[in-house]
C-alpha cells in the first residue's frame, strides 16, 4: 500500500508508482502532506516529499515517477489535481513502455506536464 516517504531515494521491490512533491511549493500554499499519504495510500501509489524540485516558476510543483519508466516533471499543481497525479503515477507502473498512455489520460496534463526525463541506463 502507499505510504509517506521522507526525502530518501531508496527503491521499493514491486514496480509502485511514485508521486513526488515539492516541500516547499505546498508549504507555502498551505496544502496538508497528510491528506496526500492518505488519498495515495488508497491506491497503491507512495508520496514522496522532496525539499526543493526547482520549478518555483512553475509552483507547486510535482513529478511521477515508476522503476524502468520515464519521470514526468509537472506544474502548476492544486490540491483538487490529487487524482490526475495518483492515477498517472499508477498508470505509470503498469505502463509497458515506460511512457504515461494516451488512452484515459485526463486532459489535465496538457497544462501540467512541464517536460519528461527518461529512465537511467541500466548496463546489461
Amino acid at each position: 500500500m502507499g505510504t509517506l516517504m521522507p526525502n530518501d531515494h531508496s527503491k521499493t521491490s514491486d514496480a509502485q508508482g511514485t508521486l513526488m512533491l515539492c516541500r516547499l511549493c505546498w508549504q507555502e500554499n498551505g496544502a496538508t502532506i497528510e491528506q496526500w499519504a492518505e488519498c495515495a495510500s488508497e491506491s497503491g501509489v507512495q508520496v514522496q516529499m522532496v525539499d526543493c524540485m526547482a520549478a518555483c516558476d512553475h509552483g507547486p510543483s510535482g513529478a511521477i515517477a515508476a522503476p524502468g519508466a520515464w519521470t514526468y516533471l509537472l506544474g502548476n499543481l492544486a490540491e483538487t489535481d490529487i487524482d490526475t497525479l495518483l492515477w498517472g503515477a499508477s498508470s505509470l507502473s503498469q505502463s509497458v513502455d515506460g511512457l504515461l498512455p494516451w488512452d484515459g489520460r485526463p486532459s489535465r496534463y496538457r497544462q501540467i506536464i512541464r517536460g519528461r526525463i527518461p529512465p537511467l541506463a541500466t548496463d546489461q
